[in-house]
């Protein structure tokens, strides 16, 4: 973190919404989380639309947590071959930049 913010980046905010997607495939509980980060870089703000896949095998009592940034369909399917074709993942958004006036 201190290299970042010496290069001028800074966690402005992060925040996690309210499951969206939620679906049950083969007793596992699937659950779309949409997350937004915004961050101060040099010159401006930046800010990034991505999600986690919430994943639970006991009716959404534990969750495991998988980073949707990287997700791919392929990876999907290696991961959890059971459910790749019935999940909706959102696509990619690029990051935003906004210039500071």
């Amino acid at each position: 973190m201190k290299q970042i913010k010496a290069r001028g980046f800074e966690i402005i905010s992060y925040s996690v919404e309210s499951p969206k997607d939620v679906q049950v495939v083969n007793g596992q509980t699937f659950a779309v989380v949409p997350t937004l980060l915004k961050l101060k870089a040099p010159g401006g703000t930046i800010t990034s639309s991505s999600y986690m896949l919430g994943i639970s095998s006991d009716g959404g009592k534990k969750w495991s947590l998988i980073d949707g940034s990287d997700l791919d369909e392929a990876k999907v399917k290696t991961l959890l071959p059971e459910a790749s074709d019935k999940l909706v993942l959102p696509k990619r958004q690029p990051p935003t930049f906004e210039k500071t006036p």
